[in-house]
């Protein structure tokens, strides 16, 4: 069970019904998740930051992938507004990559199920972390963020793959991409974290997050069943 308790601000909304809707989706994380099998995944608990729900998410490429990004990390926050199910949630991914689905400036993740066009009530974020894993692996060449540098990406990969491979490993050594863009060294596995498990027992795990100040706080409870 996910219990959120927050203290609302005048004029801001409580995220009740998404909140209601995100407890039936960890839920459904902790009993089943869909498996692209190309990582890893790391699921942390989530936490209330201004008026939304957020979701952190690790993704751990395997290092026997046949892709580029083998062994490497993509550190992400699934955002849930308000709205949810009805409007999609946002992705961002907090760790700078090289990725033409991944706008270079922002982290903001580009990918078809995130795109209200293409959105339905009945995805879930089982949904949306299994689409991500498949993004992983097969850049979408039709949905590409408007930065330039994103542009060019996937101009590489379409007509030098091989370029395009020799450019993603090396950003994961770390170093100054066009003098503006500072990558850090991304291999290896993930730190241990509190991941979402589906186990039998009694207890109750209780977590407290506060806000910076801003008169906001939040309390999750988890408890398999």
């Amino acid at each position: 069970m996910i219990l959120f308790k927050v203290k609302r601000e005048t004029g801001r909304p409580l995220l009740s019904v998404a909140s209601l809707r995100l407890k039936k989706d960890m839920e459904e994380l902790a009993s089943k998740r869909y498996l692209a099998g190309y990582t890893n995944v790391n699921i942390s608990i989530p936490y209330i930051d201004d008026i939304y729900i957020c979701v952190p998410v690790v993704f751990h490429v395997k290092s026997d992938c046949d892709s580029p990004y083998s062994n490497a990390n993509f550190n992400t926050i699934i955002k849930v507004s308000s709205n949810y199910p009805f409007k999609p949630p946002e992705m961002f991914v907090l760790n700078k990559v090289y990725h033409p689905n991944v706008d270079l400036d922002t982290g903001a993740v580009h990918m078809r199920a995130l795109q209200e066009h293409e959105w339905k009530p009945v995805l879930t974020l089982n949904s949306i972390i299994f689409a991500f894993e498949t993004l992983l692996n097969e850049p979408d060449v039709d949905l590409v963020p408007c930065n330039p540098i994103n542009t060019d990406m996937i101009h590489v990969y379409i007509t030098d793959y091989e370029k395009f491979y020799e450019r993603v490993r090396w950003t994961m050594n770390g170093g100054v991409f066009l003098e503006k863009y500072v990558f850090e060294y991304n291999y290896g596995e993930f730190k241990n974290r509190r991941r979402i498990r589906n186990e039998n027992c009694m207890s109750t795990k209780r977590h407290r997050y506060y806000g910076d100040g801003k008169g906001m706080s939040a309390e999750i409870e988890l408890k398999y069943n």
